[in-house]
């Protein structure tokens, strides 16, 4: 439809139905501005609905379930769902499942940084409580946390110098063959976990233990 769908009334709600076999994962509603379906609270909706302008299901204060036998998807608004049951294959939840449309899963990662230095030493810090993965294949690094995040190191490359001064944590994984120096002064826990050649140098003055095995 060119502009909205509106399925049932504020005072009544109305259900799609599927007949002769057809299913739920098959049928496309492409609506054009926003979607209302159900204000009324209750009813079934079929199919999935893509709306350019949001869409909502049902109305504040419905105790009556409203079901959406497919999926709600809004190009350029929110959806809104009061008291909604979904049954996302587009199987109502008590009957068995045919063909189901597989959602895919996306687990977040947590970005890192690679050095891959020269000679030059590569400087990172971390000021706030976010994450920090270094993976040192190359050049010196400098590590300094001053804050409350968490940084985790992997040093197969040269030097590596790391300072805590904060609140956070810092674990060290070394198997690299250049020096290693720690320095603790805050208040935050330090790993150490060294199994390369070179000298590890630690230096600690904060309230937290460290770890070196």
């Amino acid at each position: 439809m060119a502009s909205s769908l509106t399925v049932g009334t504020p005072l009544a709600s109305r259900s799609v139905i599927l007949v002769n076999g057809a299913k739920a994962g098959n049928v496309f509603w492409q609506v054009g501005s926003a979607a209302t379906i159900n204000g009324a609270g209750g009813g079934t909706m079929a199919g999935t609905i893509i709306a350019s302008a949001g869409m909502t299901f049902s109305t504040a204060g419905n105790v009556v379930v409203t079901t959406l036998n497919g999926r709600a998807l809004s190009l350029f608004a929110a959806v809104t769902m009061v008291n909604t049951a979904i049954n996302a294959d587009g199987v109502p939840s008590d009957l068995p499942a045919e063909d189901p449309i597989e959602v895919p899963v996306i687990v977040p990662t947590i970005p890192g940084i690679t050095i891959t230095g020269s000679n030059a030493a590569n400087v990172v810090a971390i000021a706030g409580d976010g994450t920090i993965i270094v993976e040192n294949d190359g050049g010196l690094v400098t590590v300094t946390e001053v804050g409350t995040g968490t940084i985790a190191i992997n040093n197969d490359g040269g030097i590596m110098t790391v300072t805590n001064t904060g609140n956070g944590l810092v674990s060290v994984s070394s198997n690299a063959t250049g020096v290693v120096t720690v320095t603790n002064t805050g208040n935050g826990k330090v790993t150490v976990n060294a199994t390369g050649a070179a000298t590890i140098t630690i230096t600690h003055t904060g309230d937290e233990d460290y770890f070196y095995p």
